[in-house]
């Protein structure tokens, strides 16, 4: 009985070791994305947006730091809370309005690990820079979007034990620039395309005093083998912004994943 948990236990040492010689990952995430916006720039009405988000992440581990990219664009719909799809028309031709969704994130990310002597709990503070485009085709009846490009401060924790990998982790905006329609959701140039002038005459600058945005996000790992693994993974973000007039968002998103590690 001894030699076989002895055994085990050398098993379970050289596969940690083995997964150890692979400092790279790269993940794959599907899921859904959903969440409410209130844009008083734009409509006194609640929009609820329904989308699929496809993740690509790429992750270097060593021995003290992290750093990862990430591209995350996601599709669906976004509708008034109260009145979804709109009919408009007369007897002889009606059609119904509603409002595609598209949204794109981009994040790179560099953290280091705090001191700490256990093997299984660590800690990481670091930074990244996050770009956040969101659009909507008909947010009442016009384009919308909303860009944030963000530099934060990130903190993240790590609990390891076996085949059983958890992250979880929080940040939040130290400067950023915010883009936003200021006309009404119609920019306002004849010398200059609407994409261009969006992001010329609408850019501000600021910091967390003006734009308050709180990101949170947990992942589960099952390590099947020495370079296969799958989870499941969870990110909620919120945000207000007051300027020309106030925006507020919220949005989950919750996805399952399978990773390479090489």
């Amino acid at each position: 009985m001894k030699k076989v948990i002895l055994s085990i236990l050398c098993l379970a040492g050289s596969y940690r070791l083995a997964a150890q010689e692979h400092p790279n990952s790269l993940k794959v995430r599907v899921g859904s994305l959903s969440g409410r916006m209130l844009d008083q720039q734009a409509s006194p009405l609640l929009y609820h947006t329904r989308a699929t988000q496809v993740t690509l992440d790429f992750l270097h581990m060593s021995k003290r730091a992290r750093f990862s990219v990430a591209i995350s664009p996601a599709i669906g719909t976004t509708l008034p809370e109260r009145f979804g799809e709109r009919a408009y028309g007369d007897d002889f031709y009606q059609y119904k309005v509603h409002s595609s969704f598209y949204a794109a994130d981009v994040d790179v990310s560099y953290i280091r690990q705090l001191g700490s002597r256990s093997r299984k709990v660590k800690f990481f503070l670091g930074g990244k820079l996050q770009n956040s485009l969101q659009i909507a085709d008909k947010v009442a009846n016009f384009y919308w979007a909303t860009n944030v490009a963000a530099l934060q401060a990130q903190f993240q924790t790590e609990y390891t034990h076996n085949r059983h990998h958890l992250t979880a982790g929080v940040s939040t905006p130290v400067l950023a620039a915010v883009s936003r329609h200021i006309h009404a959701n119609f920019p306002k140039s004849a010398d200059e395309s609407n994409f261009i002038a969006f992001f010329k005459q609408g850019t501000r600058f600021t910091a967390p005093h003006r734009l308050r945005m709180l990101q949170a996000n947990a992942h589960y790992q099952f390590m099947l083998s020495q370079r296969m693994s799958a989870g499941v993974d969870y990110g909620i973000r919120w945000m207000r912004y007051p300027s020309p007039r106030p925006v507020q968002s919220i949005y989950q998103s919750v996805s399952v994943h399978t990773a390479f590690n090489f």
